[in-house]
């Protein structure tokens, strides 16, 4: 039993890094719009 919580600690740990490296790439793609409209609205 100790055994599937370890992994059940792991696979939220992976979750939660990969939610976290989505909303970075999210956050970034939408930073790099915006400017790159600002730059082609000139």
């Amino acid at each position: 039993m100790r055994f599937f919580f370890e992994c059940l600690a792991v696979v939220v740990i992976l979750l939660a890094a990969a939610v976290l490296v989505v909303v970075v790439a999210v956050l970034a793609v939408l930073a790099l719009v915006e400017a790159w409209l600002k730059w082609w609205k000139r």
